[in-house]
């Protein structure tokens, strides 16, 4: 599982945003969030990100992922073009593309042994 949420809470005052939200997003899923003004989808994705907290319940990611917000309102980004914005959000999937083209490279290079096991291990968690 990529990201399980469990009994998700928010409430602003007396207006309560989110009630009891439970989800389960797998590796290969597509998810959607829609819905009109108002109901809590960028309260979900603040709480999500660590901008804002639950009032109760809790989420966790798998070991591997790595989140990335790039909020609705954006006035601190005038001048930058949009590609600029998505390079800053995943910039670092290029670092890790290119850690692991040079394992696959050293990997290529190594016979059986103990030295192949411990680049698959790199490998493995890059």
């Amino acid at each position: 599982m990529f990201l399980t949420i469990r009994g998700l809470v928010k409430s602003y005052g007396a207006i309560n945003v989110l009630q009891s939200i439970d989800l389960v997003i797998n590796q290969d899923d597509r998810v959607g969030l829609v819905g009109p003004n108002g109901v809590g989808k960028s309260t979900l994705l603040r709480i999500l990100t660590g901008q804002e907290e639950a009032d109760e319940g809790a989420f966790t990611y798998a070991p591997s992922v790595e989140v990335g917000y790039l909020p609705q309102n954006t006035p601190d980004f005038y001048g930058r073009s949009v590609q600029d914005l998505i390079m800053e959000a995943v910039g670092h999937l290029r670092q890790l593309e290119e850690q692991m083209r040079q394992l696959e490279a050293e990997m290529s290079r190594q016979g059986d042994g103990e030295q192949l096991a411990v680049l698959l291990e790199r490998y493995d968690h890059t």
